[in-house]
C-alpha cells in the first residue's frame, strides 16, 4: 500500500501502528474513561487491533473526515485505494484503518 501511494505521489505516514501491551495500558491509564472501565475511547488492553498488528492510525487526515465526507490527499487516497490492500476506515475514528470488514467500518 505504501509503494502504491508513493507511486501516486503521496507519502502515507502513520501516527500509530503496532502497540505493545505496555503501550496500550499506558494509553488506558492516561484516559479517565478507560481507567474506569469505559472502553468507548480507548480499547481495553489486550483487545486493541493495534496490539494484534491489524490497525494503522494515519497522520494527515482532516479531523472531520467521516465515511464519505473527508478531505485532504491522504484521506482521499485511502478512501479510494485502501480496500484493495484489505484496509477499511473505522467509522468512529477517521484516522484509524484496519483489516476488519464489519458494520463498524466504512
Amino acid at each position: 500500500m505504501l509503494r502504491s501511494a508513493k507511486a501516486s505521489g503521496l507519502t502515507l505516514n502513520a501516527s500509530s501502528a503496532f502497540r505493545t501491551m505496555a503501550h496500550q495500558q499506558a494509553l488506558c491509564n492516561a484516559n479517565s474513561l478507560c481507567r474506569q472501565g469505559n472502553y468507548s475511547r480507548v480499547a481495553r488492553p489486550g483487545t486493541s487491533n493495534h496490539q494484534m498488528g491489524l490497525a494503522i492510525d494515519f497522520a494527515g487526515i482532516d479531523s472531520s473526515a467521516g465515511c464519505a465526507n473527508g478531505s485532504g490527499p491522504t484521506w482521499r487516497w485511502l478512501r479510494t485505494n485502501a480496500a484493495r490492500f484489505g484496509f477499511h476506515q473505522y467509522r468512529n475514528e477517521h484516522w484509524h484503518w484496519d483489516v476488519l470488514s464489519d458494520s463498524t467500518r466504512c
